[in-house]
């Protein structure tokens, strides 16, 4: 048997080689998710998600009693003159309540976020023939992140 004679510059280079290639492709995916969470950081800044914490929590990361501020609770306070676009399905929302059925029903408002849901929602719920009609009103907000004391 002949054995070829070491060389160790061989063996440095072909592992490097080796290895170039997977830890280009790390770099990139590495990059990839840096990018996202930029993006992510500029539409929470964009859209007015900030993070609270209630009194009295000192953990920051990862807190359980942390809440996320719901901007659509600005809805709540438009004022009417505001409101623009909103007169046909109010009207319709509100037919369905006072004309609609005897028994208890659900009304439901989708659409994807933005549209004004909440916002249509407050003005049918102030409304002064919803208001004469109906003994008893509650506006409850309940959001994906809700805290089930304070609900």
């Amino acid at each position: 048997v002949v054995q070829q004679p070491h060389v160790p510059g061989c063996v440095a280079l072909l592992h490097k080689l080796k290895t170039m290639i997977p830890r280009r492709q790390i770099g990139y995916e590495i990059q990839d998710i840096k990018s996202s969470v930029r993006g992510i950081k500029e539409r929470s800044e964009r859209y007015g998600f900030q993070r609270s914490f209630e009194q009295g929590s000192s953990n920051s990361r990862g807190s359980r009693n942390a809440k996320w501020h719901d901007p659509r609770l600005a809805a709540l306070y438009i004022e009417e003159t505001e409101v623009v676009g909103f007169e046909v399905p109010r009207k319709r929302l509100i037919d369905w309540m006072v004309k609609g059925r005897e028994e208890r029903t659900v009304v439901s408002v989708v659409g994807m976020g933005g549209l004004g849901k909440t916002t249509l929602a407050k003005k049918v719920f102030d409304d002064k023939d919803i208001i004469g009609n109906f003994d008893c009103r509650v506006w409850i907000t309940v959001s994906q992140s809700y805290n089930v004391e304070e609900l």
